[in-house]
Parts: structure tokens; sequence; C-alpha cells
């Protein structure tokens, strides 16, 4: 599954990045959502 030369450190960095992007768009996401509502 995963390849040799991926350094797990790496992996991790993207994971967080990862998170912090989902992170970011949900939220955008209900603010625009709120913004609709009132």
């Amino acid at each position: 599954m995963f390849d040799e030369n991926l350094d797990p450190s790496t992996m991790e960095d993207l994971m967080k990045l990862f998170k912090v992007e989902a992170y970011k768009s949900c939220a955008a996401m209900e603010l625009q959502h709120e913004q609709e509502v009132d």
C-alpha cells in the first residue's frame, strides 16, 4: 500500500494539511449557509 520512498512524516504532514483544508472548507460552507438564512 505504501510507496517505499514515501516518508511517514511527510504522510503525516499531508494528513494534517488535508484536515486543515477540509475544516476550512466545511467552516466556509457553514458560514455561507448562515448568510443565506438571514
